[in-house]
C-alpha cells in the first residue's frame, strides 16, 4: 500500500485527479488489480438522502446511524467483495469465514494506493486527519455459519468495499471514493464519472438533519401514503387469515419456551435465545428509505442500519446493542440483556426501572452476558474495566440492563485483527444463551426459519483497525411487497411464555410502525 497527500480538492481539479490515477495506474504491474482510495471532506450532505440518490435494489448498499451520537455512514456500489475475491483466486482453504475475511480485506488494503491527507496506514497508532477519512469495507454475518438454507439471499460472510462512501461525524463530513486499476483501465472515462457523482452528491444538503416521516426522500421508489393505505387495505381484506396464522406462531412459540424450561430444569443449559418472525406482505413495494428514515427519526437512541445484497433484498432494522466498537485502540462492547416495558407516566416509568434492577431473574441473565463478553476479552490478552452493576438503558418504547465493557489495545496486541474478536464474541448469550455450543444447537431445533443476518454482526472496518459492529436485532428482510420482522426472547429458569410473548410483541413494535 502507499500514501499520497494531497491538499487539493480533487473532485474539483480534473487535472490533478488525472494525474494522480495515472501515476497509481503506471506504477503498478501491467494485468494486475490495483485499488484507489480517494478522501475529500465536504459541505453538509445528508447521508440518508444520499442512498435515496444513489442506491438501487441491483447494487450494494448499507447504511448505519446513531443520531444521539452524531454519527451516520451511507456507502453504495460495490468495487470487489470477497465472493467475487474468492472466484477470481480461486481460494479454497480451510479458514473459517472470520478469517476469510479477514484475508480478503488485508488483500485488497495491501494493494491499495491512499490519496488524501488520513494519516499513516502503517502506524496502527496513527490517527487520520480530522479532515479525511479513508477506505471502508462493509460487513455482515450470518447468525449461523454452516447451516444456512442454499437459497437464504445473504451468505454466511457479506463483506464488500463500496464505490463511494457518505460519513458524517457531528458537523464533519466526509466523502471516499474507492476504485479498482489495471493498465487497461480508461482513466479519462473513470475521471468523468467521479466528477459527475460528485457534483450529484454535494447536491444532497442537509439543512435539516431529521426529516419528517411521511417525507419520502425518494418519490421513484414508493410514496408512504399509498404504502400505508394499501397496508391497511391489505389487512382488513386478510385479516382472519392474518391471525389465524399469527395464534398458530404464537402458540408454537410457547410450547418452545414450555419445551426449554424443561431443558433447563433438567440442566441441559442455563439459557436459550428464541425469536419469532412476522411476515407482512404489501400491494406495493415497501420504501426501504422511507423505513430509515423513520426509524432514524422515531429511535434516535439505536443503531438504524441497513445492508443490500445487490439483488433486491435488504436487511435493515434499529437495533441498541453495540456488539464491538474500535476507536483509535480503545475498544468497547455492550452487555444488553434484562428488560422491563416503558411508560409515559415518568412515576410509573422509574418504578419499572427500580424493579428491573430489583429482578433476580433479570439480573442474572445480564450478568451472564457481562461473564461471556468479559471472559472472552480476557482470553484474548485484553485487560477489561467495567462497572460493578449495571445501568439502565432507556430506549423509546423498552428499557435494558446495560454493562459497557472496555478494554485498549496496547501494542502488544497491535495484531490482533477486529474480525479476530469478532469471531469470538459472536454470538453472545445475549441472542444465543449459555452454554453457547448446546443452545447454537437447540435453536435451530425449536426455531422453524432461517435467522440469516437476525441477531449477527453487522458493522464496517477502516484500514487503521477502526471498527464499528453493531447486533443485528428489532430487524426485518425487505424484498419488494415482502417484509420478514424478526424478534427474541431470553429464557432462563423463572420465565413465563406468555410475558415472553408479550416481549417480542413490543419487540416488533419498532419496525412494524415504521414500515407503515
Amino acid at each position: 500500500m502507499s500514501v499520497i497527500p494531497c491538499s487539493v480538492n480533487l473532485f474539483q481539479d480534473r487535472q490533478h485527479l488525472t494525474k494522480a490515477l495515472l501515476g497509481s495506474q503506471q506504477s503498478k504491474e501491467i494485468g494486475g488489480q490495483h485499488f484507489v482510495s480517494i478522501s475529500q471532506s465536504v459541505t453538509a450532505i445528508d447521508p440518508l438522502q444520499v442512498l435515496a440518490l444513489f442506491a438501487t435494489p441491483e447494487q450494494h448498499y448499507f447504511y448505519l446511524e446513531n443520531p444521539m451520537k452524531g454519527q451516520s455512514i451511507a456507502a453504495f456500489g460495490c468495487v470487489i467483495s470477497n465472493q467475487i475475491y474468492q472466484q477470481t483466486n480461486k481460494k479454497n482453504n480451510s479458514l473459517d469465514r472470520f478469517q476469510e475475511s479477514q484475508e480478503f480485506i488485508q488483500f485488497c488494503q495491501e494493494n491499495t494506493t491512499y490519496i488524501g491527507d488520513i494519516g499513516d496506514i502503517n502506524d496502527p497508532l496513527s490517527k487520520p486527519l480530522k479532515k479525511k477519512h479513508g477506505m471502508i469495507f462493509l460487513c455482515g454475518f450470518s447468525f449461523f455459519a454452516e447451516t444456512e438454507s442454499a437459497n437464504f439471499p445473504f451468505d454466511a460472510a457479506n463483506i464488500f468495499l463500496p464505490r463511494w462512501q457518505v460519513h458524517r461525524q457531528f458537523d464533519k463530513y466526509f466523502l471516499v471514493a474507492n476504485l479498482a486499476l489495471t493498465a487497461l483501465s480508461n482513466i479519462d472515462k473513470i475521471v468523468d464519472c467521479l466528477i459527475q457523482d460528485f457534483y450529484k452528491i454535494i447536491s444532497c444538503s442537509a439543512p435539516k438533519y431529521y426529516y419528517s416521516p411521511s417525507q419520502s426522500l425518494d418519490k421513484s421508489l414508493t410514496n408512504t401514503a399509498n404504502i400505508h393505505s394499501s397496508f391497511n387495505s391489505f389487512y382488513r381484506k386478510n385479516n382472519q387469515f392474518q391471525t389465524a396464522k399469527q395464534n398458530i406462531q404464537n402458540h408454537q412459540f410457547q410450547l418452545a419456551v414450555h419445551n426449554a424450561l424443561t431443558s433447563i430444569a433438567q440442566e441441559k443449559f442455563q439459557k436459550i435465545v428464541l425469536a419469532q418472525t412476522r411476515e407482512i406482505i404489501a400491494t406495493q413495494p415497501f420504501s426501504v428509505i422511507n423505513t430509515l428514515s423513520n426509524l432514524r427519526h422515531k429511535y434516535p437512541d439505536c443503531y438504524t442500519f441497513a445492508l443490500s445484497n445487490g439483488t433486491g433484498y435488504t436487511f435493515l432494522g434499529a437495533s441498541p446493542e453495540r456488539l464491538l466498537s474500535i476507536n483509535h485502540r480503545s475498544l468497547i462492547t455492550d452487555a444488553l440483556a434484562g428488560s422491563a416495558p416503558r411508560y409515559q407516566d415518568l412515576d410509573q416509568d422509574q418504578q419499572s426501572a427500580i424493579e428491573l434492577l430489583a429482578n433476580k431473574k433479570e439480573r442474572n441473565e445480564h450478568q451472564t452476558v457481562v461473564d461471556f463478553l468479559d471472559r472472552t476479552l480476557t482470553d484474548l490478552g485484553l485487560q477489561t474495566q467495567k462497572r460493578a452493576t449495571p445501568k439502565i438503558l432507556k430506549l423509546s418504547n423498552i428499557q435494558h440492563l446495560w454493562t459497557p465493557i472496555t478494554a485498549q489495545l496496547h501494542h502488544l496486541n497491535q495484531s490482533i485483527h477486529p474480525l479476530e474478536i469478532l469471531r469470538n464474541l459472536h454470538p453472545t448469550p445475549a441472542v444465543a444463551g449459555t452454554p453457547r455450543e448446546i443452545v447454537s444447537t437447540e435453536i435451530q431445533r425449536y426455531e422453524q426459519f432461517n435467522r440469516g443476518l437476525y441477531a449477527a454482526p453487522i458493522g464496517w472496518i477502516d484500514s487503521w483497525g477502526n471498527s464499528e459492529f453493531i447486533v443485528g436485532i428489532r430487524s426485518c428482510l425487505i424484498h419488494g411487497c415482502h417484509a420478514q420482522l424478526y424478534a427474541g426472547a431470553g429464557i432462563v429458569a423463572g420465565s413465563d411464555p406468555a410475558k415472553e410473548l408479550a416481549e417480542i410483541e413490543l419487540k416488533f413494535q419498532p419496525l412494524l410502525t415504521a414500515l407503515t
